[in-house]
């Protein structure tokens, strides 16, 4: 029970969430796979998190994490993920393309 309050208190400090989302990011598509110990995170030792970055106009715009125990289907996962980005993608730049298209005929 104290673990998962940890675990918990953790992912509820925004500066420590923003931290293991953001320290870990690449440049690219890369998706970032950390297991255990490999967040750096001691109240996640138990579980792995997946991470990926998601683009617009080429520039990374945000990051996504899946969090889950250590003994989950690791490529399953990784084509969800994937697939939320594609997703997330095309809702930023179809918004993106109705702001223009407001200024535009303003």
């Amino acid at each position: 029970m104290q673990k998962a309050k940890s675990l918990i208190q953790t992912l509820e400090d925004k500066e420590s969430l923003k931290n293991l989302l953001t320290a870990n990011t690449v440049d690219g598509d890369e998706v970032q796979i950390y297991i255990g110990n490999e967040s750096g995170i001691e109240e996640m030792k138990d579980c792995s998190i997946i991470t990926t970055s998601y683009k617009f106009a080429d520039n990374i715009t945000g990051t996504i994490g899946i969090l889950g125990p250590t003994r989950m289907n690791y490529s399953q996962v990784v084509s969800v993920l994937n697939g939320m980005v594609k997703n997330i993608e095309v809702v930023v730049k179809n918004l993106n393309n109705q702001n223009d298209k407001e200024k535009n005929d303003s």
